[in-house]
């Protein structure tokens, strides 16, 4: 099965199971992840899940299935059985609902992004900035220092780790809130 990839679920119905038992068979990742899964199914969206199911689930009818009601169940199940010419309507379906709910438009996008060039081009420009990089360099020095602590101690060196406790103290204290932020 794995090698091969041989799959028993025949593709007629495989987006539908995959809605129902909430896993992308392909990468093996959820659907929804956890953070929307205890929302209701009209706020089941994130910032990448297309604005015209957003706004399209407004008008499904209560009594409807919750996938129905949900924008990235139906955004899957859009891209599951039309693929990429699935996602190319509801770009361009987005653009046309953005212009009309007076909606911001989506940040200025890069070669990458464009669904012809994307696969090919890769633009030298990365989601990282200044303050994500010091953020990662000071949650890196911190779990050093608390490691090693704890190194110290299981080893039993207490003098040892006194030291770096008290020379670390002033970083310690802030660790909790970059494990927060770094969530």
């Amino acid at each position: 099965m794995n090698v091969f990839n041989l799959d028993p679920i025949p593709q007629i119905i495989k987006p539908i199971w995959e809605v129902s038992e909430n896993r992308d068979r392909f990468s093996d990742r959820p659907i929804l992840p956890m953070r929307l899964q205890n929302l209701k199914p009209e706020a089941q969206y994130d910032p990448y899940t297309s604005d015209t199911l957003k706004e399209l689930v407004q008008w499904i009818p209560e009594e409807a299935p919750d996938w129905m009601g949900s924008p990235k169940k139906l955004e899957h199940l859009i891209r599951s059985y039309f693929g990429s010419l699935g996602s190319y309507t509801l770009m361009a379906a987005d653009a046309i609902t953005r212009k009309a709910t007076g909606a911001a438009d989506k940040p200025t996008s890069t070669l990458q992004d464009n669904p012809l060039l994307g696969s090919f081009v890769r633009d030298k420009v990365t989601n990282r900035n200044r303050y994500t990089d010091e953020l990662h360099e000071m949650t890196v020095d911190i779990n050093e220092n608390a490691n090693s602590i704890n190194r110290y101690q299981e080893s039993g060196e207490g003098q040892r780790a006194k030291d770096q406790e008290q020379s670390a103290a002033a970083k310690l204290k802030h660790k909790a809130g970059l494990q927060k932020a770094n969530r």
